[in-house]
């Protein structure tokens, strides 16, 4: 059997010819079939050097932070977690080779992480479906709903449904009642918009849409087509780079209508190091309960950070590494419940999850999944509001950071 190293750091590796790196870190994990002697691999394909790798990163770490939890406690079912990570840069066709070369060799992973970002989750997971291997993470296009086309693929992450009618709430207490929108183009992005357009119809706001390429340098054309429709809020859909490049357009306008990140602006790291600047004038951005601080942390929440923390400090908001954290978690009870860590086992359990009084994951308070529905059900009440503030221990509103308070969302 091959034996994976344990360093955190990049090892260089030819694959396919492309000369992309493999990054492979280990920790224990219960899982794979057979003796409890055996690991439960969990195989990580994501960028952690690239345009993303802050967020690759941090889903790593997310992921081997749950292991180290678990492991503290025997494994799953006796089986001790092993982590890998496959580096693609942030290049879904760099994802596919490393995850063909990755299961053409080796023991069979128990589990695949597939990616960080939609467009991994789209070139990955009909590899991990072909393999009949369970795959939980954190891309969360709704193509990858489709329990028929992919029975064991699981998003992690609602709905882009549930934060739009939080957002639909939100709006309500200011109220307003038209909305611009500015989203990527991309799958996810526009994954987003229609979610957004569904809530506003169902909720009698006026919304009007622009969308810009994740390479655009301006957007200053797409922010006064807006602006001429006078809305009175502007809802900001991006990840990475596109949110500096919409709040410098937005500036450049002098435009500072009040303007709400959505729940991916809100885990790029511009926006707590511009928090205060005349870039992020009237700027709130969407995040889950588990990113604002609190004087007294839950328990589980405490462990989680904790073990976050013995891997490497926490330079981004935890719901970039929670979601990943999550996803082994709720494997981990999905064998429990099931006495098995077969794929068959596990995906039955996955869509009949019992909550236990004291789950082990952090981001929602319940996971619940279907036969025909493999995005989690959760309350919009999950998600409020804040001021951006710098981050402490990947939360905002920390006292020793900044004053900023947090408006829940209605409802």
């Amino acid at each position: 059997m091959k034996r994976w190293g344990s360093s955190r750091a990049v090892k260089a590796a030819v694959a396919g010819g492309l000369g992309v790196a493999l990054t492979v870190g280990t920790l224990a994990f219960a899982g794979a079939a057979g003796a409890a002697s055996s690991p439960f691999i969990v195989v990580i394909d994501t960028g952690v050097t690239g345009p993303y790798g802050a967020n690759g990163t941090a889903a790593v770490d997310g992921t081997k932070a749950a292991a180290a939890v678990l492991n503290k406690n025997g494994g799953i079912l006796g089986h001790k977690v092993q982590v890998q990570v496959l580096d693609n840069q942030g290049n879904p066709t760099n994802a596919v080779s490393l995850l063909e070369q990755r299961l053409a060799s080796g023991p069979k992973p128990s589990m695949i992480a597939p990616g960080s970002i939609s467009t991994e989750g789209v070139a990955e997971v009909p590899i991990a479906t072909a393999a009949k291997i369970v795959s939980v993470g954190t891309p969360n296009d709704s193509s990858l709903n489709d329990p028929t086309k992919y029975p064991y693929n699981f998003l992690i992450a609602p709905s882009a449904l549930l934060p739009s009618q939080s957002l639909m709430a939100y709006l309500k207490t200011k109220g307003y009642t038209k909305l611009a929108m500015i989203s990527s183009s991309d799958a996810y992005g526009a994954s987003v918009a229609q979610a957004t357009a569904t809530a506003a119809t169902a909720n009698h706001i006026t919304l009007t849409t622009a969308t810009y390429n994740d390479t655009d340098l301006d957007v200053t054309s797409q922010l006064q087509q807006l602006q001429a429709t006078k809305p009175q809020a502007l809802f900001m859909q991006g990840f990475g780079s596109p949110v500096g490049v919409i709040l410098s357009s937005r500036a450049k306008l002098g435009w500072t209508i009040p303007t709400i990140g959505d729940l991916t602006a809100s885990t790029t790291p511009l926006i707590s190091t511009l928090a205060g600047t005349n870039q992020e004038k009237n700027v709130s951005v969407q995040i889950l309960q588990l990113e604002k601080y609190q004087a007294i942390q839950p328990k589980g929440t405490l462990a989680y950070i904790r073990a976050l923390q013995a891997i490497a400090p926490i330079t981004t908001v935890l719901t970039t590494s929670s979601y990943q954290y999550d996803s082994v978690m709720v494997v981990a009870q999905a064998a429990k419940q099931a006495g098995s860590i077969s794929t068959p086992a596990i995906t039955k359990a996955l869509e009949h999850l019992k909550q236990p009084a004291s789950p082990l994951w952090v981001t929602l308070k319940t996971y619940v999944y279907t036969p025909k529905n493999h995005s989690p059900l959760s309350s919009p009440s999950n998600w409020i509001y804040t001021v951006p503030t710098p981050l402490v221990n990947g939360q905002f509103n920390n006292p020793s950071a900044s004053s900023a308070t947090t408006t829940s969302a209605a409802g």
